[in-house]
């Protein structure tokens, strides 16, 4: 009984020992720790090997924030930030930012932070690309913050990237109030 124990805890230490339960004099089964972690020992002597699961596939991320920058005049401007982050080891294709609603979606033609007007764009791996919305636009677009639902970013060969949640609303939100 004891050796068995020992045995257990080597083998959490990283020894090759090998715990068995047994029925009466036949060992059922038992579990080998160490060198043959990953494995399960059959009553018969023989390991039976086992793989971890294969990881989810690498999609990109969608990410909206609230930020805020000083402009040359010297005014602070608040905006939407709608980041999308290239995780995939591939390159992308990007087309479109949009703000999506329950039943359309809009387009916001130039980013209000560069003032550079949406184009197809080429995002290598392992890189971002950031679109710009400031509470202005958002005012003119004149849509209660309850009607945006997710922000979407466009793959021109692929499916659109989507952020998650009510991010967007709670966003728009905060940028709708009583700001200049």
């Amino acid at each position: 009984m004891w050796d068995a124990i020992v045995g257990v805890f080597k083998g959490f230490l990283g020894g090759k020992a090998a715990t068995q339960i047994g029925a009466g004099n036949k060992a059922v089964s038992g579990v080998t720790i160490g060198d043959h972690a990953g494995g399960v020992v059959l009553g018969d002597g023989n390991t039976v090997n086992f793989s971890p699961p294969t990881p989810p596939p690498k999609v990109p991320v969608v990410r909206v924030e609230l930020a805020c920058a000083k402009v040359p005049t010297g005014q602070i401007v608040h905006f939407l930030s709608i980041t999308l982050l290239n995780t995939t080891d591939r390159g992308l294709f990007l087309g479109n930012v949009l703000l999506g609603t329950g039943k359309k979606n809009i387009f916001v033609q130039a980013d209000s932070l560069t003032g550079q007007r949406q184009h197809r764009r080429q995002l290598q791996a392992g890189d971002r690309f950031s679109f710009h919305i400031d509470a202005a636009t958002l005012r003119e677009i004149g849509r209660p913050a309850t009607d945006y639902t997710i922000a979407i970013v466009e793959d021109a060969v692929g499916p659109p990237y989507k952020s998650e949640g009510n991010i967007l609303k709670a966003c728009v939100e905060d940028l709708l109030k009583d700001r200049p």
